[in-house]
């Protein structure tokens, strides 16, 4: 007499990617600062590891490799190493933006780039580390929020607004020296429009920035707040990673 198998059933979302929580939310933080690099989104999940996980507030680069890994699988994001020194960077796809509805146009960091989102992105870790009840605003959640008229340009955007309690921050990230007037533009539009305005600066954007500061009106000049925290020089001029 033949041997009869049972087989069990098969599941019918068997081979479907699942997507969590933590997901989402990492997913949507990614959308918001254009691009992050693995150790980053290591941190970022790190906040909420999951079940199964040995430590409260980590994940191993491996584990983040699997989550990417899957993000991918699902067509919602896109994985690349670009320098050979760095880990890879994540983005979403065209079809992880209309997964989410965001009202952003599809980027892919570009070598001159990485440095500048890598900096915008450590501010934010470090800034939601330190202020949990702040809110952060992404400069490109800022230029998708605003309308233009014909003929109209965009004025300029800070690297992300940070609202603190009742205090609304101009936050900007400021690696490569610019032109003084362009600088001192900046600056007087940015302290016109925000009561504080806190600069990440490297030593070479320092000593520019100081003396723009010195050349606005008492009242404004008290509104700019600079900092070298977390940003390290960088040798070479860096593009703008702003959508047009």
């Amino acid at each position: 007499m033949a041997e009869v198998r049972h087989t069990r059933k098969a599941r019918s979302d068997k081979g479907d990617v699942q997507i969590n929580d933590r997901d989402i939310e990492a997913l949507l933080w990614t959308g918001e600062q254009y691009a992050v690099r693995f150790d980053q989104l290591q941190n970022l999940l790190g906040r909420n590891p999951g079940r199964g996980a040995k430590h409260k507030t980590w994940i191993s680069l491996n584990a983040v490799r699997l989550v990417a890994n899957r993000w991918s699988r699902a067509g919602l994001v896109q994985v690349r190493k670009i320098t050979v020194e760095d880990p890879p960077w994540v983005w979403l796809s065209a079809q992880g933006l209309r997964q989410f509805h965001l009202p952003y146009k599809f980027y892919a960091p570009t070598l001159g780039s990485l440095k500048h989102l890598f900096a915008i992105n450590e501010v934010r870790l470090q800034l939601e580390s330190d202020c949990p009840e702040g809110h952060w605003e992404s400069e490109r959640a800022l230029r998708a929020g605003r309308r233009l008229g014909k003929g109209e340009r965009f004025p300029h955007l800070p690297d992300a607004e940070f609202r603190l309690e009742s205090r609304m921050i101009g936050i900007e990230v400021e690696r490569s020296p610019k032109k003084p007037e362009t600088l001192l533009s900046n600056l007087k539009e940015l302290t016109t429009r925000y009561s504080e305005v806190w600069y990440y600066v490297t030593e070479k954007t320092h000593s520019g920035l100081l003396d723009a500061q010195n050349q606005l009106l008492p009242g404004y000049r008290e509104r700019l707040h600079i900092s070298t925290y977390l940003i390290e020089d960088d040798d070479e001029e860096e593009e703008e990673d702003e959508e047009t």
